[in-house]
């Protein structure tokens, strides 16, 4: 019988959701001789998604790809199905309550809300002219490029030069449509200084809390890394950066930041005390967002991202 082929991860190294699942992969234990990872340049590849995984399936005896390949592109999904199929190895914790396994879920939830997408955190992060100016530069090129390629795309499915389901070619034009969205509204300084200031001192300081209010530090759902672990630590340097910050500051740093940026103030409720690998600042408590950052970037498959 002929050997099952590897699986691939089609990933990009600047997408939030593709740090995630790379940081599952690491923590799952998952090697080279069991999938490859081929980088995706999403500046001008907008016919596929990443991160997707293309998996071989073990007990079908079709010749048809289609039929032989699994392919999962919901983030959401694919950092599930890592940790399931590695569940022997897992330095994951899966679930121990009902509680716990809700507390995850609405972390994720939250998280994968489109309102604070990873592609908004980007295209709000300008906060005054000279920034607005410098990311119309960066943001523009990518922008013609993926329009370019989708509007190619269409065209082709319309002529039937390519294979394209009628939901693949409304996912496409959705993504058309957000691109000239994003141009829009990049394009107007008032209206993107205003727009700007809403997202981050409205919809990202809601967020915020409603993070602290779900999170049982030093992880996101206690000490053991769990499934909503991968997804928080990815959208939040995605945030900090966003925001101005730096990810090489500690969590304390991150939260004066975040709060002085989304002018908001998190509860500090969190003691390291408690947790026999922490450390307590000058006695003082902190906000559970930062005690995650500590305890996350000290992993050491987070510093090999």
């Amino acid at each position: 019988m002929a050997s099952v082929p590897k699986a691939v991860l089609y990933y990009s190294p600047n997408d939030p959701w593709s740090t995630a699942v790379r940081f599952t992969v690491l923590e799952k234990g998952y090697s080279k001789d069991e999938l490859d990872l081929k980088v995706v340049d999403i500046g001008s590849a907008a016919k596929g998604k990443v991160p997707t995984l293309v998996a071989p399936l073990e007990d079908t005896l079709s010749d048809d790809a289609e039929s032989r390949f699994k392919s999962i592109s919901d983030p959401k999904a694919l950092v599930a199905f890592l940790d399931k199929s590695r569940s022997a190895q897992s330095h994951t914790q899966p679930p121990a309550t009902i509680a716990s396994s809700t507390i995850i879920s609405n972390i994720v939830d939250l998280l994968h809300n489109p309102k604070h997408s990873p592609d908004l955190l980007l295209v709000y992060s300008a906060r005054d002219t000279e920034s607005l100016t410098k990311l119309r530069s960066q943001l523009q090129p990518s922008f013609q490029s993926r329009k370019q390629a989708l509007t190619a795309y269409l065209a082709d499915a319309e002529k039937e030069s390519i294979k394209a389901s009628p939901k693949v070619r409304t996912l496409w034009n959705e993504e058309l449509e957000k691109i000239r969205r994003y141009e829009e509204l990049v394009s107007s300084e008032t209206a993107y200084l205003e727009a700007t200031k809403s997202f981050w001192e409205g919809t990202l300081s809601e967020t915020l809390l409603a993070l602290e209010k779900e999170i049982t530090s030093p992880l996101s759902c206690g000490d053991q890394l769990s499934l909503a672990d991968p997804h928080l630590a990815a959208w939040l340097t995605r945030l900090v950066v966003a925001a101005g910050g730096s990810p090489d500051q500690s969590g304390n740093a991150i939260v004066e930041h975040l709060e002085a940026v989304c002018n908001t103030k998190l509860p500090k409720e969190f003691s390291a005390a408690e947790s026999d690998n922490r450390v307590e600042e000058n006695g003082q408590k902190q906000a559970k967002i930062a005690a995650f950052w500590d305890a996350i970037t000290a992993r050491p498959h987070w510093k090999e991202l």
